[in-house]
């Protein structure tokens, strides 16, 4: 249970000088990530038995982020997709000589509550 993002990654960005400074990069990569699909991925690779409960929008990255965590083992039958929010989404700039950044818009992550997870009144 926890937080889930797709990531994209920009490859071998450049770093802007300014904030108005358009930089380029080289590929794009989206891998599923947060908290749930990073522990999810490690147990699987230790053929550890995993169920996620996370939340996602009913959109692209929604699907592709289910897709991910199916690939690599996980079981998402319990992986909530709700209309009602988009998937969250980081956008991680991968600079060309080393670090990162980072966005993130947190979408289905911010209406995970007790409620909302197991339709608690």
């Amino acid at each position: 249970v926890g937080l889930s993002c797709l990531d994209m990654l920009l490859l071998d960005s450049g770093r802007p000088a300014t904030p108005e400074q358009i930089c380029t990069f080289s590929g794009v990569r989206n891998v599923a990530g947060g908290s749930v699909c990073n522990t999810a991925r490690a147990l699987c690779r230790l053929r550890v038995p995993t169920q996620v409960l996370t939340v996602v929008g009913a959109d692209a990255f929604g699907k592709e982020l289910v897709a991910q965590m199916n690939a690599f083992g996980a079981d998402t039958e319990l992986t909530i997709e709700s209309a009602s929010v988009n998937t969250s989404l980081s956008i991680l700039p991968v600079y060309k000589a080393g670090g990162r950044g980072c966005y993130v818009d947190l979408g289905a992550n911010l209406c995970m509550d007790r409620e909302f997870l197991l339709g608690d009144e």
